[in-house]
């Protein structure tokens, strides 16, 4: 797998990524892709924190997010 500090490039894989993680069980959740898109660029420059995203070759993207306390791992299934 290859790992990249997240940054603004990767927003919109991301983006599909959140909304299909939060938006199944448990959270059920009602992300859109433009307004997990606004959140991750929030996350992306809260002060403190720090993202990485992995892809590994013919599967999906894998985001992993750290800020102060908080940490948050996201991959499809």
């Amino acid at each position: 797998m290859n790992y990249y500090e997240l940054t603004i490039e990767h927003l919109d894989d991301m983006a599909h990524l959140y909304v299909d993680a939060f938006n199944a069980p448990p959270w059920n959740d009602d992300w859109t892709a433009q307004t997990a898109k606004k959140r991750l660029h929030q996350m992306i420059h809260c002060e403190g924190s720090f993202g990485l995203v992995g892809y590994k070759s013919g599967s999906c993207p894998v985001l992993f997010w750290a800020a102060k306390n908080n940490f948050m791992m996201v991959c499809c299934s």
